[in-house]
């Protein structure tokens, strides 16, 4: 019901957005991390490619999107990554820029956990 109600029912909020303190099932700009996002963007668009982007934040000492969140007191922890890197990827800059959060649309839903029991992932269709 929160999901059609246009509510964010994750535990963390998109790098770039936090959670609102009055109401967590709210994102509101988290605008240290937005800057980086714009960045991101502006690089992209101006031709800039996904692993020059990358060379250049961690040339600025920026840390990852994990780092970033564990940095502000958050118990994140990426699948994705190893051994706790602060250092960012080029794929984490593609998914950055593939992610639909980021032109406004509320994308939820897409991972499952197989069972209670078993703790694997799956992607689900958008529908």
């Amino acid at each position: 019901m929160k999901r059609k109600q246009g509510k964010h029912i994750g535990s963390f909020a998109c790098y770039g957005y936090k959670k609102d303190p009055e109401d967590h099932n709210h994102l509101v700009v988290d605008e240290e991390a937005a800057e980086v996002v714009r960045d991101i963007f502006k690089w992209y668009i101006s031709g800039t490619s996904m692993i020059a982007i990358t060379l250049r934040i961690n040339k600025a000492g920026i840390p990852c999107p994990s780092a970033y969140k564990r940095n502000k007191g958050l118990q994140y922890k990426n699948a994705f990554e190893k051994n706790y890197s602060a250092k960012w990827i080029d794929t984490t800059v593609k998914r950055i820029l593939k992610n639909q959060m980021y032109v406004g649309d509320m994308i939820q839903g897409t991972m499952k956990i197989k069972s209670y029991n078993v703790q694997v992932a799956q992607r689900q269709d958008r529908k």
